[in-house]
């Protein structure tokens, strides 16, 4: 009797393990680097907290990200970079499909950033094409990037994000590396200075989560940072 009752507690515990349905709280490390003119090679350190809602899908789960926060430091204090404050909540909205073997977790998807274009579709080039939209509110086409040091000013842009989360996955926490392959189409700029597009090369990525009873983006981060 006793060795049934224990096998019917360990096969609890792997169902459950393997049920990620709920929100979790997600931060992603992107480390890019930039050829700047005259400043040369930069890098810039992304940090983003998102929560993942993860629902049953056919063959696995189906994720949807809501970005919460977003943050840029750069090696080279010369040149900084930041979104607009409603970069976050324009930004959201993107869906992901999730796969789980045994404790291995993949997650794959593409962001359309700043454009209502298919996954395929070609990106704007244009302000004006019809699919471009203005996700941060400001105004201006596409999403913002304000630059500010040796060059100031503002870039509008669009971006096409290919992203493959790979790692581990328990009942509580994730953890594992990004694959981000990034396009991106310039629609205007505040000066024309900043109207050349500057190469990127994204060079990794890392992410780490942990299951959350908090459904806003306040306090749901707090058992990251204790782990």
């Amino acid at each position: 009797m006793l060795v049934r009752v224990l096998m019917a507690v360990a096969l609890c515990g792997v169902a459950s393990a393997s049920d990620l349905t709920g929100t979790w709280a997600v931060e992603r490390v992107v480390r890019t680097n930039f050829d700047v003119p005259v400043l040369g090679t930069m890098e810039q350190v992304q940090t983003i907290r998102a929560l993942w809602t993860f629902a049953k899908s056919p063959g696995g789960f189906q994720v949807v990200e809501r970005l919460c926060t977003v943050r840029a430091s750069g090696s080279n204090s010369a040149i900084r970079a930041k979104m607009k404050p409603g970069f976050p909540k324009g930004a959201s909205g993107t869906r992901l499909d999730a796969r789980l073997d045994g404790g291995r977790l993949t997650v794959e998807g593409i962001a359309m950033v700043g454009t209502r274009t298919a996954p395929s579709g070609m990106l704007p080039t244009q302000a004006e094409h019809p699919d471009v939209r203005d996700i941060d509110g400001d105004g201006q086409p596409g999403f913002t990037v304000v630059i500010e040091g040796f060059v100031s000013g503002e870039v509008r842009l669009v971006r096409r994000e290919r992203l493959r989360f790979a790692g581990r996955v328990d009942k509580v926490r994730m953890r594992g590396d990004l694959d981000l392959t990034v396009e991106q189409n310039l629609l205007s700029a505040s000066t024309s200075l900043l109207e050349t597009p500057i190469p990127e090369t994204v060079r990794g990525g890392t992410f780490r989560g942990v299951r959350t009873p908090v459904s806003s983006c306040k306090g749901a981060f707090r058992g990251l940072e204790k782990g």
